[in-house]
Parts: structure tokens; sequence; C-alpha cells
């Protein structure tokens, strides 16, 4: 039973040291259930919430993100529990840093970055996570696929109920605080790396890229000596084209 219970909470650092191939691949069968699962969660969300008057909204948009701080404690406990702990389970990932976005995003509605934020990084990061998932290491079935996997569709439910809902529409002036709020964020963050470099936590994957993500080429392309740089450029490419996607939605959505 013990063995059962510590398998299901399995960690990538033993299933590396063990060099255990026991996961599943991009785009496999379970990978396409999962997303499938994914969407499905996605639109019943966004369907309710745009259906509630703003009550409803306010206890919605507060259940997503004591959820996702509750699990994020509950991952960092369980897998403390079974003894397989390290700094890489800081919540200092892109996606890890949403939590205290989407906390202030619901709980302190009057200010205006958040959302944005939401909508211009948060989003696709935690979008891309789910469509180049890195951890397929896992079997599809255990903890920390399960919670990777509801986690992050969490953020993108979350960004499409408020821009559905037309709660927070993207603004050009967002955009470049967004890029402004992300890149400051990447500094400290880069120095956290370095300071737990024996665990290689690789937080907002400022190190090394992601294998199988986007990011792959800009290291490929820049090497490490100007793969931080390149980084920056793609936020602001993709931070531009997501503001024309979402004017285009926008404006279909107003007619």
């Amino acid at each position: 039973m013990l063995d059962a219970v510590k398998f299901f909470f399995i960690n990538k650092y033993y299933i590396e040291q063990e060099g255990l191939d026991i996961g599943f691949s991009l785009w496999s069968a379970p990978h396409l259930i999962w997303l499938a699962l994914m969407v499905l969660l996605i639109v019943h969300f966004t369907r309710r919430y745009c259906r509630s008057d703003e009550a409803g909204r306010d206890r919605m948009r507060k259940f997503i993100a004591i959820a996702m701080l509750v699990m994020e404690i509950i991952k960092d406990t369980v897998v403390a529990a079974v003894g397989w702990w390290n700094p890489g389970y800081l919540p200092f990932h892109l996606c890890g840093l949403a939590i205290f976005a989407v906390l202030a995003d619901a709980f302190w509605r009057k200010q205006k970055l958040t959302g944005q934020m939401i909508l211009f990084a948060f989003m696709p990061g935690a979008l891309s996570a789910l469509l180049f998932a890195n951890w397929t290491m896992y079997p599809f079935f255990v903890y920390m696929c399960i919670h990777s996997f509801v986690y992050h569709t969490l953020i993108v439910a979350y960004a499409v109920m408020i821009f559905a809902s037309r709660e927070v529409m993207p603004s050009y002036r967002g955009l470049w605080k967004s890029v402004a709020a992300v890149v400051v964020t990447a500094v400290p963050v880069y120095f956290l790396n370095l300071l737990f470099a024996e665990h290689n936590p690789n937080f907002m994957f400022l190190m090394e890229a992601s294998p199988g993500s986007p990011l792959v080429p800009l290291w490929n392309i820049f090497g490490p000596d100007f793969y931080n740089l390149s980084i920056v450029g793609l936020v602001i490419i993709v931070f531009h084209v997501l503001y024309l996607i979402y004017k285009g939605i926008g404006k279909l959505m107003t007619r």
C-alpha cells in the first residue's frame, strides 16, 4: 500500500535518477484525452461564468484563485511528505507566478495590471504548457500529471472567463506593462536559478529551453549567451500577435 501511494506521488527527480521510462509522449492518446477533458472544463467554466450575475462571477473567480493556491500547497506538502521535495518545486515558473496574479485579480479588482498580465502572459504560458507538456516523464494517471493538467487549465479558464465576459479587454498599454512586468520578474528569478543551481530548477526556463517547447529553436539559434535576450524578443512578438487576435475576437463579439 505504501509503495502504491509513493508511486502515485512520484517525482521527476527520482524518475531521472533511476532512469525510469514510465511516462507518456506528446500528442499520444493519453495527452490528447487530457487535452479534450481540459477543453470541456474550460467551456463549462466559461459558459457558467458568462451566464452568472456579478455575485456568481465573484465566487467563481475566487474559487479558481483559491483552488490554484490550495493545489500548489497540497503538491508541496505531499511531495515533502514522501521525502522528495526540493527548491525546484517553488512557484517561480511563469505559471507558478500566475497564482499571485489570479489571487490579486480575484480579490483586488480595482487594479488593472493583473487582468492584462493574465491575458498576455499567463494564459499563453499555460496554454503552451498544456500543448507542450514538460511533465511527460510521469505516467498520465499519477498525482503530478493530474495536478499539472488541471492547474494549467484553471489559468486558461480564468483568462477565457474574464475575456469572454468582456470584463477585461487587452489594451496596448497593458501589453507593454505586461512585457515590463515579465522582464522585471525574470531578473530575481534568474538569480534564484543560480542560487538553487544544484537542483537545476530552471525557473521560467531561463537557463535552458524545455524539451519539445517553442523555446527550443531559440536555444538552438542563439545559444546560451543570447538565449534570454531572444526570449524577450519572442515575448514582445507573441504579445503583439495576441493583441491583434484579442482585438479581432473583440470585434466579432461586438457584432
